[in-house]
């Protein structure tokens, strides 16, 4: 049921915010969903290491778009 409510929750996000993402950036969370509070360091640093691992592709994508 949370993840249910994750994932409804992250879509309708994107919709009201009419999100057109070139490169989605999604960190390895497991099973966490958005009332794990008492996880938000560790969910901050898997957020940073799925950024840093996703350079190189965005690197890729502007040098394609020049």
């Amino acid at each position: 049921m949370r993840k249910t409510a994750d994932v409804l929750i992250f879509a309708l996000g994107r919709e009201r915010l009419h999100l057109r993402e070139h490169v989605l950036v999604v960190p390895a969370l497991g099973t966490m969903t958005f009332l794990d509070f008492n996880r938000a360091e560790w969910a901050i640093e898997r957020g940073y290491d799925a950024m840093r691992a996703s350079i190189p592709n965005i690197v890729a994508k502007i040098e394609n778009s020049v």
